[in-house]
């Protein structure tokens, strides 16, 4: 049985994959951005969804486009 991941959990799972293909820690990052490290580890592991504004610091400090996070559009079947 497939699993499907929730927008949330696709979002997260590639601010994780970038952190990690810049070379930062989450750790680094979250302090980069001002989010307590316990907070910034809550968000990480989808118990709180990330801020738009997290989003935004996220992409600053490892140098991508906050729209990378973003998961390609669903589209609708056609009935």
């Amino acid at each position: 049985m497939e699993t499907r991941q929730t927008w949330t959990q696709q979002v997260t799972a590639r601010v994780r994959s970038a952190i990690k293909a810049a070379g930062k820690t989450e750790e680094f990052v979250g302090d980069q951005i001002g989010v307590p490290n316990a907070t910034f580890s809550r968000r990480m592991n989808c118990h709180y969804p990330l801020t738009i504004a997290d989003l935004e610091g996220i992409a600053e400090v490892i140098d991508v486009d906050p729209a990378d996070f973003l998961p390609p559009r669903r589209r609708a079947r056609a009935s």
